[in-house]
């Protein structure tokens, strides 16, 4: 009852036989059941279960929520950033790349977080836009020595 992947598998089945409105519910029950500790792995895993079988602007809606709350948890911007990927469309994987690399993170946290938008733009996007994402992190690294 107090293990998170008892709630998502639920979760899981849930959405299998096409009750969404049931799942969302369970997710309040499921934070209520689970250590504290817990609780961000198990909203990421309900938004990533939205995204896949639910609705994705949902799944969207519970990730914009926890990396509001837990802004330095590269985890969750990444497996964020990985479903709008997968779901969405390349505005929506720019928004979310863009808030991201716009944090004043650690200096390996950022270049993961950069690392992985270059490789994105370089497979989906333009010369131009690489090298936008180049530059954006020729200015992290400027505004980092300065500081």
């Amino acid at each position: 009852k107090t293990h998170p992947k008892v709630w998502v598998d639920f979760a899981s089945f849930l959405f299998d036989i096409a009750k969404g409105d049931e799942t969302r519910e369970l997710m309040d029950k499921a934070l209520k059941a689970v250590p504290r500790t817990e609780h961000v792995l198990l909203i990421s895993q309900f938004a990533q279960m939205e995204f896949k079988k639910g609705s994705p602007e949902r799944g969207r809606t519970i990730f914009d929520s926890v990396v509001a709350n837990y802004p330095k948890r590269v985890d969750v911007w990444s497996v964020y950033i990985d479903m709008e990927v997968k779901h969405g469309d390349k505005r929506a994987v720019r928004r979310v790349m863009d808030r991201a690399t716009d944090l004043n993170l650690s200096t390996k946290k950022m270049k993961f977080l950069f690392t992985k938008y270059l490789d994105y733009e370089k497979e989906h996007g333009t010369e131009a836009s690489a090298t936008a994402v180049k530059e954006k992190a020729r200015d992290y690294i400027k505004r980092k020595a300065a500081s």
